[in-house]
């Protein structure tokens, strides 16, 4: 995979005694040649979100296998994908232009009403999803920031809390 700038993902599981296993290698769909496939990766619960440079960010389900549920095409963004943060039914992906929040309704991922602002490269929820933190960094300066976002009612977001910060 590293010779042609395919990636895999492996998914292990841990037994009682602690011993880590290798459970199943997901590997770019058949009919793909997907750049740099586990770009960035997020799971939760039984669902696992792997991001590609090329066509956008995989969701897969686990039900005895890992099954793809859904590709959530690239938008057009540069970096889209660049950060994944899935948790519950929430999944958060990252872009030159901001962060785009889908939320599962139970058969697809649906966009939000609008997408939360602000170049990103890291992303995380809480657990409860209440909160969402959207990380960025700018290495020609060595300076970053990070975002507080507020989740509302439904899929909707306030912006709460903005940290700038500079090195040297």
């Amino acid at each position: 995979p590293y010779l042609t700038n395919n990636g895999v993902v492996l998914t292990y599981d841990r037994d009682q005694n602690g011993t880590w296993s290798l459970v199943h290698t997901l590997n770019p769909p058949s009919n793909s040649d997907e750049l740099k496939f586990g770009y960035s990766v997020s799971c939760s619960g039984n669902r696992i979100a792997v991001a590609t440079y090329t066509s956008g960010v995989y969701v897969y389900h686990w039900n005895g296998d890992w099954t793809l549920e859904e590709l959530i095409p690239n938008n057009g963004s540069t970096w889209f994908g660049r950060g994944v943060s899935l948790q519950g039914n929430f999944l958060a992906v990252d872009t030159n232009t901001g962060t785009n929040v889908y939320m599962w309704d139970g058969f697809t991922w649906l966009n939000s009403p609008a997408t939360l602002t602000g170049q990103a490269t890291s992303t995380a929820f809480t657990p409860d999803i209440k909160w969402l933190a959207i990380g960025n960094e700018n290495h020609s300066n060595f300076a970053g920031k990070v975002t507080i976002w507020e989740r509302q009612t439904g899929n909707s977001w306030t912006q709460v809390f903005v940290h700038t910060f500079s090195h040297g």
